[in-house]
Parts: structure tokens; sequence; C-alpha cells
């Protein structure tokens, strides 16, 4: 694939120099030597410039009225904290010198998909307040289903057409309050339970990265299983290798040990895994001639910023009002083609794939337009409109919690994905069917729920909501 499918030039500034000219013919889908001098080069730039930013910010924040020779990030944004200001601007930096990039970035995730490193221990023990609960964590490996009763689970739209990304293991890691007593992990009477996907742009991220999966699980109370669904960083882990993955784990958790009070839960890329998902059940409820008779649906998702336009009409062009954001144009553009280049490459009639009346199209056709990877564009209101009827028909609600934040990237899309959600709703005839709780935080940044606590006061306020949503 060309080169420049892969790059999108990051704005130049004194925090984020580039060379536009040079850099475009970098092939940033390797891990060239060049690749990596880039990134140690911009590493460089970033701990140089630490103290300098961090001057600015205070001079700024004690003398608001002093007029700074340089542009300060964060100067536009009042309702930061101190710890904001200071804070977002080096990760912003830091993912522009690391992801911005490109490269392989397997290189920025634990080695083994199993693995639970030290980091994310040490993580459980210093983030948590004094006297919390600890948890107990460990990892499965789920078994793909096979045999007739796979088949009725497993249609044509996670299916590859040309039969080279199938299913296979998936590691499963587990988060249980002690409070569970250990032991048998098949559910008990009335169980809920939430199945998180990490985030990382489809490309990289662990669930054992970050405090999220501990810190829902511990302010809930509720076992939290996440599964490492195989990143996108080859042809044969594109799309739909995720989406076979997310399926194992579901029909794991539904078939092998009995739940059905399941959340679906995710970040970013996981949380708009977390969507395709959904839309997958439904459409094999709704057109299946054969639906699976022990399948259970969804009783709600939870999502912390959506990805929900991969075809980046909705990002592009960049506008300023979001360039404080920690997400840049040229991870966002190797994500996407990365994740969906199977679809890219390897156009496959529909015709042959029997995706039935509901919606026009089937992921092989429309790419990344389909609403498995694009929910925020007006084509996808009939499918969504399907899961509302899918529940509709059977009286059951089904929740959304999305929480966003106003100043990132993906605001504008998230937006229309729920304007999308809202539309649907309006149309329900009875009890049951969507119902949406959407917190849109003004200025907060992308997946602004991983930052630190004593950083944001909004992820306190925000982890209240969470809690409340999921004991409902």
């Amino acid at each position: 694939m060309p080169v420049s499918r892969w790059y999108y030039p990051t704005k130049c500034t004194f925090w984020t120099p580039n060379i536009a000219a040079i850099e475009r013919h970098v092939d940033i889908s390797s891990t060239s030597p060049l690749v990596w001098a880039l990134r140690l080069t911009r590493l460089a730039w970033l701990i140089a410039t630490i103290p300098i930013h961090v001057a600015l910010v205070l001079v700024h924040f004690y003398y608001p009225k002093l007029d700074l020779p340089l542009s300060l990030t964060g100067k536009d944004r009042p309702s930061w904290t101190l710890q904001q200001r200071i804070f977002y601007p080096l990760v912003g930096r830091f993912v522009w010198a690391i992801a911005g990039t490109g490269g392989s970035p397997g290189d920025f995730t634990p080695k083994g998909e199993r693995a639970i490193p030290l980091s994310s221990v040490l993580t459980q023990w210093v983030s948590v307040k004094w006297g919390a609960e600890k948890l107990r964590v460990w990892v499965e490996d789920v078994e793909p289903w096979t045999g007739e009763e796979a088949g009725s689970w497993f249609r044509s739209e996670v299916v590859d057409p040309r039969g080279e990304v199938n299913p296979v293991k998936v590691p499963c890691f587990w988060w249980e309050p002690h409070r569970h007593g250990g032991g048998a992990r098949k559910a008990r009477e009335g169980e809920k339970i939430v199945l998180y996907l990490v985030g990382g742009g489809y490309i990289s991220g662990s669930p054992v990265e970050g405090t999220r999966c501990y810190d829902i699980s511990r302010e809930s109370g509720l076992r939290v299983v996440a599964a490492n669904y195989r990143k996108a960083t080859s042809d044969g882990r594109g799309y739909p290798a995720s989406l076979q993955d997310a399926l194992t784990a579901y029909m794991h958790l539904v078939i092998h040990l009995g739940y059905e009070n399941i959340i679906l839960a995710g970040d970013s890329a996981g949380a708009g895994l977390a969507n395709t998902l959904l839309f997958y059940l439904c459409i094999t409820l709704a057109t299946s001639p054969n639906p699976p008779p022990n399948l259970i649906l969804p009783t709600g998702l939870m999502l912390y910023s959506p990805w929900c336009d991969l075809t980046l009409s909705t990002v592009l062009p960049p506008r300023p009002k979001y360039a404080d954001d920690f997400l840049n144009m040229t991870m966002i553009f190797y994500a996407s083609n990365m994740y969906t280049v199977n679809l890219l490459r390897r156009p496959t009639d529909s015709k042959t794939l029997g995706m039935g009346d509901a919606f026009e199209g089937s992921p092989w056709d429309l790419g990344r337009a389909h609403p498995f990877f694009s929910p925020a564009l007006d084509k996808a209101r009939p499918l969504i409109e399907l899961v509302n009827k899918v529940y509709e028909a059977r009286n059951l609600s089904l929740k959304f919690l999305v929480i966003s934040g106003g100043a990132e990237l993906f605001a504008p899309e998230i937006r229309s994905f729920v304007g999308n959600l809202e539309a649907a709703k309006s149309k329900s005839r009875s009890g049951g069917g969507i119902r949406v709780e959407w917190f849109e935080v003004e200025d907060e940044l992308h997946v602004f729920m991983m930052a630190p606590r004593w950083v944001s006061p909004n992820v306190e306020r925000m982890m209240k909501k969470v809690v409340e949503f999921l004991g409902n």
C-alpha cells in the first residue's frame, strides 16, 4: 500500500516540530531504523522541552494576564486544573513522538498476549485509595467453538470469505473482588458481568494496561472479563479477527458459564468493537433462518470515547478546537488502514454473503463506511433501528452509557452516534428498546477516564455515573 495512505502530517508547532516534506516519504508502516530514529528524535525533543513547558504552565496559571511568547497548550481551557495543564499536553506529545510515527504497535504492548506484567500489579497498588478492596486477577484461554452449534453463531459477517482469518484461542483476563470468594466462575443466579474490550486503535493495547478494568470491578463490585482480542498488526490479524475473538469470549460467558446479564464495555476502538458485537448479534437474531437458540443479548453498553467513524470523514479537516487532544491524524490514519486492510484489498460480492434486507451491503462491500465500523454516519441509522426493534420485540431494554470529552478529536462523531441512538429510541413503541445516558464533559480529552484521579476531578465524578449505571 502506498506510504501516502498511512501518513497525515501533524501541525508543526514549537512543541511538535515536523518536516512533512521529509516525513511523508518515511515508510511508517515498517519498523525500519529510520522510523526508530524519528521516534528517538521526537522523544529527545519532548524531554528537552519539559522544563519550558512546566515553567510556562506555572507562569500562566498564577499570572494569567501575562502575554506569553509561545503558544501554550491548554491556554484556552480555563476549566483545566494545574495538573491537567501539565500532564495532558505531555501525554499528547508522547503519543505524537511514538504512535505518530506508525511502526509496529506491538512494540508498546506486553509481549505475551496472556501476560500480567509487574507494572500492572504495581499500578493497582499505587492507584487505589488507602484501604480499598484488592482484586484477584487471572487469565484463561478460551477455545473457539467448532461444529454445528458454532455455525449458527458464526455467520457471514464474521467469516473471512478468503478463509485466511479464522477463530483462534482467546486470552481472557478476569478481575474479581475478594468478596466473591473465588472458586467457580459460573454465573450465580442473576449475576451481572462486564465484558471489556480494550482500546488502542485496534492495533495495540492490553486489558492489563492502566487501571480501567481494576477501577470498574473494584468500584462496582462486579466481575470483569476482558478479551485480549487480536490486534491488527498484519493482514491475518485485521478484521474480522477482532470480532471473531469478541464473539468467542461472549459465547463462552453465555454457553459455558451461563451468564444472562452481560454489559459490553470498552474504550475508544474497544468501544467501537463493543458496538460491532452488538450489531452482529442483533443481525443474527433478526435475519438468520436458524438463529442460535441459546443466544442471549447484552443488557447494556458502557462506552468511553467510542471510535465511531473509521472513514475519518468527521475528523477531517482537523479543527483547532480539538488540537489539544492526545490523538493525532497520522496514528488514526494508520490504525484505520491496518484494521480494515482486508476490506480494502479484498472486495467481495455481498450477494454471496447473504446479509438480508436489514440494510444495504455487507462489510465486504461498504468497507469502512459500513455501520460495523462507522455507526456515526447517517447510513448506520437503519441498522441501529433494527437493534431497537430486536430488543422491543423481546420486551427488553438496552441501556447505553456514553462518556466522552468535549475537546477530544472524536467529539463530533460521538455526537452523531448518540444522535443516531436517540433517533432510533424516538421510534420505540413500547417500554423496551434503546435507552441512552450520555455525558460529554467540557474541555476533557479522549478517554479521559484513564487519567489518574489526582490529575482530573472529572474521573471521580464520572466513575460515580459508571457505578450507578452498572448497579441498575
